[in-house]
């Protein structure tokens, strides 16, 4: 099942996590796997998946082993903490964090590990770079630009640097404005590749009901965090 790739021969860490929409992880795992390299290795954090998603990761962990490492987690720990617990066990130089709610059209990774490899070590790359006032991000004057989480690349050391995403964004939605704040701070690029890979949206959480109200609650808890307007 895994593809071959002449184009690289760097390994990477790919962390995803999934929570229920067995079909959105299938379709997935399967694109996925058609642009792995052996050495690469895949974590699939379970969110506490109650639909057909655990029978589902079993089948891939036989198809794909030893490369896939799966942690079930008994219920949702929310994005960023899952996030966190995958690249904790990740060993590979390069780390990617992707949403299984995207639309791969070739190999995404390669460009990612390259562009760290060859242009910029202290780096992050991502599928789309919010450097706009998008409503949400300008606190006063300040216009704060992000890479969105759905996709996200760097070295390992760099997430080890950041200390990966603050839990206190949990379920969702800010965790990846204050990694690139941090970031930025600390004098990491952050950079938006035009890569063969599309987010489909909407569908890594399910549908949170009340998500506009954490959006904005974490607006505040963001700004309250680092001394900024509202």
């Amino acid at each position: 099942m895994v593809g071959t790739n002449p184009r690289r021969t760097t390994p990477a860490s790919i962390v995803v996590v999934v929570w229920n929409q067995f079909k959105v992880t299938s379709n997935f795992l399967s694109d996925l796997s058609l642009i792995l390299i052996p050495e690469d290795e895949v974590i699939v954090v379970d969110n506490g998946s109650i639909d057909q998603t655990p029978s589902l990761l079993k089948w891939w962990e036989s198809k794909l082993s030893p490369q896939l490492h799966i942690i079930r987690n008994v219920g949702n720990l929310g994005f960023g903490p899952g996030c966190n617990q995958g690249a904790r066990i990740a060993k590979r130089e390069h780390l990617i964090l992707v949403n299984n709610d995207v639309q791969i059209a070739g190999d995404f990774i390669a460009p990612m590990v390259e562009f760290v490899q060859e242009e910029d070590p202290h780096s992050i790359t991502c599928g789309r770079l919010v450097d706009w006032d998008s409503g949400w991000n300008r606190f006063g004057d300040i216009i704060v630009e992000y890479g969105e989480a759905w996709l996200l690349g760097m070295l390992l050391d760099v997430w080890k640097l950041l200390k990966g995403f603050d839990e206190r964004f949990t379920p969702c939605d800010f965790e990846d404005v204050d990694l690139s704040f941090r970031a930025r701070r600390e004098g990491v690029v952050l950079k938006e590749l035009d890569l063969p890979i599309h987010h489909l949206g909407g569908m890594t959480g399910g549908k949170l009901e009340n998500r506009i109200e954490i959006t904005r609650r974490h607006r505040a808890l963001f700004a309250e965090k680092w001394g900024l307007s509202q």
